[in-house]
């Protein structure tokens, strides 16, 4: 009879590495922000792009889950404490800050491999290979490295494979969030038009069918 083998820590933060930076309503919004924050960079139509799934994320049931969970979480931690009133509900704003925190986590706990892979899948055209000196470090075991007796970060208590982990991180970061960002703005490239052309199709639709 064989037994079930041990979950390790390292297998299951890689597990929630990958399930969180894989959720497509997570890159979604991670997309989607980071295209009307930079719309420079996306131009007209990825804009417009992103815009259409920033409104389609923030509007969708898993999002209402949120701010109704959220919701009720905290009227019952009211009610609990003799607190009059109605909480509010979370905005876009509250589940965009959310989100971002928790990206920013689980990123600091990767190992660099799994880090990569993940990236991989949404950079298309990224091209890096992680050395293998760097690819089993998180950045989160530097940096607790890196902390001096003040708990401010001295980058100077770091090797150079150390200092160059840092970097990487910090590259791997920045390509999923281009990565997710051009998925938001391309996915609603023809959006406008998507639109228009349902119009026509629909008026020669029987009536009562179109929709």
């Amino acid at each position: 009879m064989t037994t079930k083998k041990e979950t390790t820590k390292e297998e299951m933060i890689a597990d929630n590495v990958k399930k969180t930076l894989e959720d497509k309503f997570i890159q979604n919004i991670v997309g989607s922000n980071a295209v009307k924050t930079n719309p420079f960079m996306y131009g007209q139509l990825g804009v417009a792009g992103g815009e259409q799934t920033y409104n389609e994320v923030m509007f969708s049931e898993k999002a209402n889950k949120i701010k109704q969970e959220t919701y009720n979480q905290k009227k019952k931690e009211g009610e609990q404490l003799g607190v009059v009133g109605e909480p509010t509900y979370e905005t876009n704003y509250d589940i965009s800050l959310k989100i971002a925190k928790q990206v920013n986590e689980v990123m600091a706990m990767a190992k660099l491999k799994d880090l990569e892979k993940i990236v991989k899948t949404v950079a298309k055209g990224f091209e890096f290979e992680i050395p293998e000196n760097l690819k089993n470090y998180s950045m989160q075991e530097v940096l607790v490295k890196a902390v001096n007796g003040k708990g401010e970060l001295d980058e100077s208590k770091l090797n150079e494979d150390e200092q160059k982990v840092l970097a990487t991180q910090q590259l791997l970061s920045q390509a999923y969030t281009r990565g997710v960002s051009l998925i938001a703005s391309q996915s609603n490239y023809f959006a406008d038009l998507n639109f228009k052309a349902k119009q026509i199709m629909d008026s020669y639709k029987p009536a009562g069918e179109a929709k």
